[in-house]
C-alpha cells in the first residue's frame, strides 16, 4: 500500500504536523524522524511520496548530492528559458485554468441615451495566476514514472530519494538553520498538476488554486510525473541569496545521505 506524508502549518511542530496517510487511514507517525529534526518548529509543508526519483545529466553532479550533501536548484524563471525544447515550458511559473461561475457580459450602445444592459449567466471564468515571490525549484519524478523515459529527458544518472521528506527538513535547516526561529524560506513538496489552460471541476476555489503558479504545467508533460521541491522566498534576503544566474546553491552539511542511493 501505497504511502504520502504530509507535513502541514509552517508554525505546526514536527512532532505534531508529520502524518502519513493510506488509501483507507489517517495516523500521526513521526517514526521516520528522528529527535534532532523533530526540536525546531519547521518551515516545511505539503504532501511527500514515500521514495522519488532526481536525475542528474552528469555523473559528478549525482555523486556530490548523495556523497556530499550538495546540489543547485533553479528558479521559475530559470524553466522558461533551459536549451531542452523538450524539457522547457515557456508558461512555467503562471497558473491558467478555467472555474464554472458567473460570467457577466455587457451590452453599450453607441447612443448616449439607451443604457447599458448587463447580463449574468453561468459560463466560464478563465483564471491566471503568478507567484509574486521568488521560488526555487528542485525537480524529481515519482516512482509510477518510467525510468528510462527519464533518463532520456532528464539525465541517465538516477538517484533514488527513499526520504523526501527529511531531504525537505534538511533544506529547511540548511536555509533557515537549526535554532527554531522563522527563515527566509519556506519549503513545500508539492505533485504537478498537468492541466494547464483546463477547467477545474473538483471543488477548489481560485484562492485554494493559487498554489498552480508553481506546480503546473501543460498536458503533454505528464509522462514525466513530476514531484517538486518548492523553495518559497518569503522576503528580501531570502531574495538576495539567489545569485544572478538565478540559483540557489544548498549545501546540507551532513555528509552523506543516508536516504538516497545511487541507481
Amino acid at each position: 500500500m501505497s504511502e504520502i506524508w504530509r507535513i502541514a502549518g509552517q508554525s505546526s511542530p514536527l512532532t505534531l504536523a508529520v502524518t502519513r496517510e493510506s488509501s483507507s487511514t489517517t495516523k500521526c507517525s513521526t517514526e521516520r524522524l528522528t529527535p534532532s529534526l523533530m526540536k525546531r518548529k519547521n518551515r516545511v509543508c505539503g504532501l511527500f511520496p514515500r521514495s522519488v526519483y532526481r536525475c542528474f545529466e552528469k555523473e559528478e553532479y549525482a555523486v556530490q548530492f548523495v556523497e556530499e550533501g550538495r546540489f543547485r536548484v533553479g528558479s521559475l524563471e530559470r524553466y522558461k528559458c533551459i536549451e531542452d525544447a523538450a524539457r522547457r515550458d515557456s508558461t512555467e511559473g503562471e497558473g491558467l485554468y478555467g472555474l464554472r461561475g458567473p460570467v457577466v457580459s455587457g451590452r453599450i450602445s453607441v447612443n448616449a441615451d439607451v443604457p447599458a444592459e448587463w447580463i449574468s449567466e453561468v459560463g466560464i471564468q478563465q483564471h491566471h495566476t503568478q507567484a509574486l515571490n521568488s521560488v526555487y525549484l528542485f525537480c524529481c519524478a515519482n516512482l509510477s514514472a518510467d525510468l528510462e523515459f527519464l533518463r532520456r529527458r532528464f539525465g541517465r544518472y538516477v538517484v533514488k530519494i527513499v526520504s523526501p521528506v527529511v531531504l525537505a527538513i534538511e533544506i529547511d535547516h540548511a536555509l533557515n538553520g537549526y535554532d527554531g526561529n522563522s527563515g527566509p524560506f519556506l519549503v513545500e513538496g508539492r505533485d504537478v498538476e498537468y492541466n494547464k489552460g483546463s477547467l477545474i471541476t473538483d471543488g477548489r476555489s481560485a484562492h485554494e488554486l493559487s498554489d498552480l503558479s508553481y506546480a503546473q504545467k501543460p498536458a503533454d508533460y505528464r509522462d514525466e510525473k513530476e514531484f517538486r521541491f518548492c523553495i518559497m522566498s518569503t522576503g528580501g534576503a531570502a531574495y538576495a541569496a539567489g545569485n544572478a544566474e538565478s540559483y540557489l546553491d544548498i549545501a546540507l552539511g551532513s555528509g552523506r545521505m543516508s536516504y538516497a542511493e545511487m541507481l
